[in-house]
């Protein structure tokens, strides 16, 4: 692979062999693989401690359009990031991508609660007035135990005042949208 555009400052070295750093293979990737692995690929080396947001943004406007680079996308996903916004799967990331495209509400990305003695993480929340979405991806939701985890978990959070919906990657963009749209849209208290 050859990105026809070199700065020293994006490559390393390691044992001999000459790596491009993640913000620059992050940015070389972000015409060549679709935007939610784009993004997770973001959020995993965020999580890591690989990348960080201004090196991604440095990388970002030095670097020009070429093949297989789409800079626009890269920083649209960093103007998420900045926000607080991460996902910690394709379909998190493909939610977070869709609902800043539009004029609802920004949520809280993994906000933690603690009901009692126990203390869950909701994916995507929004505290006031108590609403959230659960990205499901099967890999996660295919053992029993954590199935009937979640099915607990859900209860107990009903329980509490919250509504929450479940979305999967069979839903269309369109649907995610509409059905966080009408979840916000409910009065308080369900």
């Amino acid at each position: 692979h050859h990105s026809g555009y070199t700065d020293d400052d994006q490559f390393a070295s390691v044992d001999g062999v000459a790596l491009t750093t993640p913000q620059r293979t992050l940015l070389d990737l972000s015409g060549r693989i679709p935007v939610d692995q784009l993004a997770t690929a973001f959020d995993k080396g965020l999580q890591r401690r690989q990348l960080k947001l201004d090196d991604v943004a440095a990388a970002v406007s030095r670097v020009p359009v070429g093949s297989g680079r789409r800079p626009l996308q890269l920083a649209r996903l960093l103007e998420l990031r900045r926000k607080g916004l991460q996902g910690e799967s394709n379909l998190e990331a493909r939610v977070i991508r869709l609902l800043g495209s539009t004029d609802l509400p920004l949520p809280v990305c993994q906000y933690k609660i603690r009901l009692g003695a126990r203390e869950y993480w909701l994916d995507l929340a929004w505290p006031d007035p108590k609403r959230f979405v659960e990205p499901d991806g099967f890999e996660y939701h295919s053992q029993r135990r954590s199935f009937d985890e979640d099915r607990r978990r859900q209860n107990a959070l009903v329980a509490n005042g919250w509504v929450g919906v479940r979305v999967t990657s069979v839903f269309t963009d369109v649907e995610i949208v509409s059905t966080v749209r009408s979840l916000l849209n409910l009065p308080r208290g369900g």
